[in-house]
């Protein structure tokens, strides 16, 4: 049984081992290259909604009289938000981030003093509401910039039969000009080496956007 167990575990590393050379050598036909894409996305939309809604709170929290009960509230919201990221980054990245350890606390005051005491909501703090946002904006400007070239290049033999492609000003004597599929061809394939090298961009950065997550959310 012990024997068997090895194989099975052997034959399961192996799998997996096959999966990431598989993502790694050729990542548009792995599946987890799009969850990575959606993850980016959501970074995006989720960041501004926590630097929206945590900057609003800090903000009326420290300029109106009821503005210990809506910083409390803050630190409370930050706690969920924190478990929220990290079941997300488990599910799209793949990511094991433990849960944190917590008071068991019944009243909303003491669940409050408890979170201000713990240095652990200041991590998650500064994660959702200061590292999420920037962090969202670059990834999915990075990502978009390089998917529009890549999708020129690709398309240029679609493009050139209804329009002369100049990729340089003529005008100025460096003329580059795309007049044929011929020469179009050329460029798509520039273009499936340019995806190839995009869709491990987007894999690189889920990967850093994973590891900041366990780091900041441990």
């Amino acid at each position: 049984m012990a024997q068997n167990s090895i194989t099975l575990n052997d034959l399961r590393k192996t799998s997996n081992n096959g999966r990431r050379l598989s993502g790694v050598l050729f990542p548009p036909a792995h599946r987890k290259t799009y969850r990575n894409l959606v993850y980016l996305l959501l970074s995006l939309l989720l960041g501004t909604f926590y630097f929206a809604f945590f900057t609003a709170a800090f903000a009326v929290g420290v300029s109106t009289v009821i503005g210990v009960a809506i910083l409390a509230g803050a630190l409370l919201a930050s706690r969920q938000l924190a478990s929220f990221e990290r079941r997300l980054t488990r599910r799209m990245l793949s990511v094991e981030i433990p849960e944190p350890t917590r008071a068991s606390e019944t009243t909303f005051w003491r669940r409050a003093v408890a979170e201000a005491r713990n240095h652990k909501t200041y991590k998650e703090l500064a994660y959702l509401w200061l590292l999420r946002f920037p962090m969202g904006v670059a990834a999915v400007a990075a990502t978009l910039a390089a998917l529009g070239v890549v999708s020129a290049f690709l398309g240029a033999p679609i493009v050139v039969q209804f329009h002369e492609i100049r990729l340089w000003d003529t005008a100025q004597g460096f003329p580059w000009v795309v007049n044929g599929t011929a020469e179009a061809l050329w460029y798509t394939a520039a273009g499936l080496v340019g995806l190839w090298l995009t869709m491990s961009l987007m894999n690189g950065l889920a990967r850093l956007h994973g590891a900041l997550a366990k780091v900041m959310l441990s």
